[in-house]
């Protein structure tokens, strides 16, 4: 099953064998969370997030076109999620720093250096607009192109770089302020 491709997988999924869901959970769950946690949803809510969007692709499967980039979807189901949520909400939420960033860092002098470094970098990210958190968390830690952000959001290549540009300039003003 491993050989298979996410494309593969969810349109067998789509076919009905949707016990290989579970596939694309295992190889999807981290990046999910990571996105949630990085844009400012907190901890727990990241692992409700992360449930409620394989549920919504359980749900919607049949709206899964053949040659989409299933990555691609699933964003936008994450994305769409999220704003459902903050238009609920109508507040922001502060960035918590997930624990297993803390965890995995090496076990000698640089770790308390390193960790405060992502703590810096995380309180960086808190004080970004939601819309500047969201690209950036798509393009730099998720590694999506440009053109799959685009399709995602709906904003045009051309403008998504110039608000990348932007974000990534207002993100090195405030983890320079900080440090």
């Amino acid at each position: 099953m491993n050989s298979l491709t996410d494309e593969e997988i969810m349109l067998d999924v789509k076919n009905g064998n949707t016990e290989l869901l579970s596939f694309l959970y295992r190889r999807h769950q981290k990046h999910l969370f990571n996105f949630f946690m990085q844009i400012g949803t907190e901890y727990h809510q990241s692992e409700d997030f992360v449930q409620q969007v394989f549920f919504r692709i359980l749900r919607y499967r049949n709206s899964y076109k053949e040659g989409a980039m299933f990555r691609k979807w699933m964003f936008t189901i994450a994305r769409n999620l999220v704003k459902r949520d903050y238009e609920k909400q109508k507040h922001q939420k502060s960035i918590q720093l997930p624990q297993r960033l803390i965890t995995e860092a090496p076990d000698d002098t640089d770790a308390g250096e390193k960790e405060e470094k992502i703590k810096e970098l995380y309180k960086a990210l808190e004080s970004l607009q939601a819309s500047d958190r969201e690209l950036i968390s798509l393009s730099r830690f998720q590694g999506m192109k440009y053109e799959a952000i685009s399709e995602i959001t709906g904003i045009s290549v051309g403008a998504i770089k110039v608000r990348m540009h932007r974000a990534l300039k207002k993100l090195r003003e405030h983890y320079f302020e900080n440090a």
